[in-house]
């Protein structure tokens, strides 16, 4: 694998467009980490310190998609990996003792980022009051009230 340089400022990986077809071996600088247009993380790896896969999530999903955005906060130094190349190692060269459990963690992964991905969402929504008029049929009020109790009391759900 060749080392690729990326200048600053450029936007790596988008949430949820494209699938990603590579992930990247951060080799070299710093990188942060967007959720929802949200700031949520940041990775800067130093010269001579270990590398850093960024991107890894989406090459464990079917659809290939990225969970987050990811940018150059400064000039990177990075080794391109095919997401093929990943599956590829996952299907081929690990042991099929392990398998169904290595299948079980991702599934686990993709799922916990999924949480977090609608938990985030949730707190964007503001919150709402709705005034149920008395002059309703009494049918669309008590479908109006379930509606605001399922809303209020999501664990009643």
């Amino acid at each position: 694998m060749s080392v690729e340089t990326i200048d600053q400022g450029q936007w790596i990986f988008l949430e949820r467009s494209l699938p990603g077809y590579f992930i990247y071996r951060l080799l070299e600088g710093k990188v942060s980490i967007f959720h929802s247009g949200a700031k949520i993380n940041e990775i800067d790896v130093k010269k001579g310190e270990k590398p850093v896969l960024i991107g890894m999530i989406s090459a464990l999903r079917s659809d290939g998609l990225h969970i987050a955005s990811v940018r150059s906060e400064s000039k990177l130094q990075v080794e391109r990996i095919y997401s093929d190349q990943v599956r590829g190692i996952l299907n081929n060269e690990v042991p099929d003792a392990t398998k169904a459990d290595l299948r079980m963690m991702i599934d686990t992964i993709v799922v916990r980022n999924e949480i977090e991905a609608l938990k985030n969402k949730l707190k964007t929504i503001k919150d709402v009051k709705v005034q149920i008029p008395h002059n309703l049929p009494e049918d669309l009020k008590e479908v109006l009230g379930n509606i605001t109790t399922l809303y209020n009391n999501p664990e009643s759900n």
